[in-house]
């Protein structure tokens, strides 16, 4: 699953939105401090590279 590569690869937790009525979607929680946000995209962006 994507979501769980994600995870497992670069280390950022999301959840598929099928538990909020959209299952095509990814959500994650942005509730967090500028500079660890910055660290999430960069790996973010980095696995989407692949």
């Amino acid at each position: 699953e994507f979501t769980t590569a994600i995870l497992e690869e670069v280390g950022v937790a999301m959840v598929t939105g099928a538990g909020f009525g959209a299952p095509e979607n990814i959500r994650l929680s942005y509730a967090t401090d500028m500079d660890t946000l910055k660290e999430a995209v960069a790996r973010l962006h980095t696995f989407m590279k692949k």
